[in-house]
């Protein structure tokens, strides 16, 4: 005992020994501004933690920015406050290790005097630098102009997060192509991790240059990488003087990967490399990454342009895998020879057209493909055409369309047109999106131009429609189809619980709108905006309903249901199993949950079927299984659900999957016209990119919320494109 006293009084005696600290040096000196005085002084200090009291308004030259000369490597907290900025510098020249976060910027920046770049938050970008939950409304102007970040240079890394750019950027050209944008004019970082999450450009673009984009202009010179992710451009980008233009990136050389993303602008360009994704791409060196992507915009340019991606040189190394387009060409995939045989030809084809009935008969569809070249360069450059065919993809196998026939060339001027007609396309090609081809041969070598053409063209009111009848006009005949089709609309009922309501979504739930494109971003909303005005779609989702009429908490005891019944749907698609996996907080499971659970789903399921078929005697039935939950034992203290209750989930889940199954040939074998489609698949762990044994809850919050069991605005989206690339495309 003597001895543990001892030892206590030598450590209390060399404590006394260590002189005191003051911890207060460790604290942050936060500088609160108030007006643009305070925040003049404020900004000398490059390294100072910055938050705004009030809005601002900078109206003077003599504002240099945030750091001024020295750049800034300190914090911006906006406090949700404007700072309005008029004058030619934005808000900071240079952005070291900073962050900017919580800030509405409003600008009308025109350029000073040999200013090389322009931008509205930084001109350039040479640390590691964090942007979050900023808009940007008013304008931008220079040379090279970009409302966010004009270049990030080789020793800059950027993480962009939640942000939105509203302002018009103009961008004049000296002859050089660094790249302007709605978020990052020029990246060429030589560090991994550069990340643009979450973003929306709702701004117009606009330049003489190149390299232009809603989201990235540029992206070069760099070892690094940079994923673009869940990002959105609504603004028109018009570069109307040179090439490579694009609702998301532009032009790439660069380890890239765009997932998940959206364009629904017009993006125009005036020569090659117009794409509604992306731009012009290279994947020789470096590997690019396009999934998941989807344009509902229009992208157009003189050569080289599609819904996706305008043009692929130098290489095979990208991957490029379940992106879709409603109203223009998908890809146009050119390896070195052949990019170099189109330019001469200056080859186009057009959008495609569903000629004959294939709502009914699938089987005996006509597709139509409208190709034109230029007769003049074609005879200069002593090419002929040999060959057209076409083909689809499954499973990565590939198809040939034997049944193709080549009307007559007709020629206009310098300009000759044909069209490649495939029918008998096959029971299961309503799945699949076309390669058309034409084969051209200059002397003794031969090339081959391809298009892969999305499905989703086929019916989602396309403004240039080519058929048979040449008594009438392109836009008489056009204007004829789309009133047949807007007289002919069909219904889909959504019928589900809080994954189908939109639980977790950015508002909410499916009866929140936005004002702008994408108003309603549950998975039922995202999917009406695709299916256009061929569908009529009712979400009748509620959360935390069951299948199951036997539980208190039954769909059929909803006033939703009455909707569903009253909307007469042609169409009705049933998400119901998750809350009945998880009924009674899983007190039972397995075989006993089978024993007392399973007849009364199906009696259910089969009730609300012919219930839905007395309101509509034709209708037919999607069944989905139930979405993946990354509720696990080890996840428990993290959704704060009990462990039991996870694992019990779990394992029933894996039940009513089976039972989902299951259901759909047992309505089937009834007489009643039934689908199944896996959504377990959309949301597991190998659709988005994870091991289901050692995934990351970070990697999950990409795709869902907190709870790791409702989907986030991201993964709504996903399961939407997925839906209707797969049921509806050719319905």
């Amino acid at each position: 005992m003597k001895k543990i006293f001892s030892y206590l009084l030598l450590a209390a005696m060399l404590i006394s020994m260590v002189p005191a600290i003051n911890l207060s040096v460790f604290a942050e000196d936060v500088i609160t501004v108030s007006n643009y005085s305070e925040l003049f002084e404020a900004s000398k200090n490059s390294t100072a933690s910055i938050k705004l009291a009030n809005d601002i308004t900078v109206d003077t030259d003599a504002w240099k920015g945030l750091g001024q000369a020295l750049g800034f490597s300190g914090t911006l907290d906006g406090n949700g406050k404007t700072l309005t900025i008029k004058g030619t510098q934005g808000l900071a020249k240079k952005l070291g290790d900073a962050t900017i976060r919580n800030l509405i910027l409003d600008l009308e920046i025109t350029p000073a005097e040999n200013a090389s770049v322009t931008a509205g938050l930084a001109d350039r970008v040479s640390g590691d630098t964090l942007i979050e939950n900023v808009v940007i409304k008013g304008s931008v102007t220079g040379f090279y102009a970009s409302a966010f970040i004009g270049i990030v240079e080789t020793t800059g890394k950027i993480t962009i997060k939640n942000c939105t750019n509203e302002a018009t950027v103009e961008a004049f050209s000296n002859g050089n192509e660094n790249g302007c944008a709605g978020f990052v004019g020029y990246l060429c970082s030589d560090k991994e991790g550069n990340l643009i999450f979450d973003c929306k450009n709702r701004g117009n673009i606009n330049t003489p240059g190149s390299l232009v984009s809603g989201i990235v202009g540029r992206v070069q010179n760099g070892k690094g990488t940079l994923e673009i992710v869940n990002c959105v451009n609504s603004g028109k980008i018009c570069c109307y003087g040179s090439n490579q233009s694009a609702g998301i990136l532009g032009y790439n050389d660069y380890t890239t990967s765009v997932i998940n993303c959206l364009n629904a602008g017009f993006v125009v360009g005036t020569n090659v490399g117009c794409g509604g994704i992306c731009g012009r791409v290279k994947a020789f060196e470096y590997k690019l990454i396009v999934s998941g992507c989807v344009n509902i915009g229009e992208a157009d340019a003189s050569s080289q342009y599609s819904g996706v991606i305008g043009q692929v040189i130098n290489g095979k190394n990208y991957e490029f895998t379940n992106n879709y387009t409603v109203g223009d060409m998908d890809t146009c995939n050119l390896e070195d020879k052949e990019k170099d045989a189109a330019q001469a030809l200056d080859l186009k084809f057009s959008a495609a057209l569903r000629t004959d009935n294939v709502k009914e008969d699938a089987v005996n569809a006509t597709v139509r493909f409208k190709v034109e070249w230029n007769t003049a360069k074609t005879a200069a450059a002593g090419v002929q055409f040999k060959d057209f065919g076409a083909g689809y993809y499954r499973n990565n196998e590939f198809t040939e369309l034997k049944d193709i026939k080549v009307s007559d060339v007709v020629s206009e001027g310098d300009t000759s047109y044909a069209y490649v007609i495939v029918r008998n396309l096959g029971e299961d090609f309503m799945m699949h999106d076309v390669y058309v081809t034409v084969k051209a041969v200059k002397g003794s070598e031969s090339y081959t131009q391809s298009s892969r053409i999305s499905l989703a063209a086929l019916g989602a009111g396309l403004t240039k429609l080519y058929t048979d009848d040449s008594t009438k006009t392109v836009d008489t005949q056009a204007k004829a189809v789309l009133e047949a089709w807007g007289q002919n609309r069909k219904t889909v009922c959504m019928i589900g619980d809080s994954i189908t309501d939109g639980v977790a979504s950015s508002l909410g739930g499916h009866y929140s709108w936005f004002l702008d494109y994408d108003r309603d971003v549950t998975y039922p909303g995202r999917l009406r905006e695709l299916l256009g005005t061929a569908y009529d779609l009712v979400n009748c989702g509620l959360s935390g309903k069951t299948m199951d009429n036997s539980f208190g908490n039954a769909y059929t005891a909803q006033s939703e249901y009455t909707e569903a019944l009253a909307s007469n749907a042609d169409i009705v698609f049933i998400m119901l199993g998750t809350n009945d996996a998880d009924t009674n907080n899983c007190t039972v499971s397995g075989n006993e949950f089978i024993a007392k659970y399973k007849m009364t789903y199906f009696a259910s399921a089969e009730a609300i079927v012919n219930s839905m078929l007395k309101s509509n005697p034709n209708a037919e039935f999607i069944i989905a299984n139930c979405p993946e939950s990354y509720r696990t034992t080890e996840s428990a203290l993290y959704t704060g659900v009990s462990q039991t209750r996870c694992t019990n989930t779990q394992i029933n889940l894996t039940i009513v999957r089976e039972w989902q199954k299951e259901l759909v040939d047992v309505l089937n074998s009834k007489n009643i016209k039934t689908r199944f489609f896996d959504m377990q698949k959309v949301t597991g762990a190998f659709s988005i990119n994870l091991d289901p044994y050692t995934y990351k809850f970070s990697e999950v919050l990409k795709y869902f919320a907190t709870d790791l069991l409702h989907p986030n605005d991201r993964g709504y989206e996903m399961m939407a494109a997925a839906v209707y690339s797969e049921l509806f495309a050719l319905k």
